[in-house]
């Protein structure tokens, strides 16, 4: 007697199975090699350089990039911003006065 099911998978599934599988090897393949480290570094430097590139012409209608980064320097440095807390704390706190002497004294 024979059975509509048995236990050999069809050949045109298994084929299938095969593509599927084969597909998503490739795919993990693919996510990897975007993934490494060499790859990502190599496009953040692409990316960088891309950027810099487009900098320098825009900052050769203006300063000089000289003068560019020591304004950039002195807006992120923490001098003036300690300055200005120290002037502020200067108003705010009087330095005690001695008080004259009384005759008890």
């Amino acid at each position: 007697m024979i059975t509509k099911f048995s236990s050999l998978p069809d050949p045109a599934a298994l084929k299938r199975s095969f593509d599927a599988f084969a597909q998503a090897t490739d795919k993990i393949a693919r996510e990897r090699e975007q993934m490494n480290f060499g790859g990502r570094i190599a496009r953040a430097v692409k990316r960088k350089l891309a950027s810099a590139q487009s900098r320098t012409a825009v900052s050769a209608e203006g300063d000089s990039f000289g003068e560019q980064l020591k304004k950039a320097v002195e807006k992120k440095s923490g001098k003036k911003q300690h300055a200005d807390h120290v002037e502020r704390e200067d108003k705010r706190y009087k330095p005690p006065q001695r008080r004259e002497h009384t005759k008890s004294d």
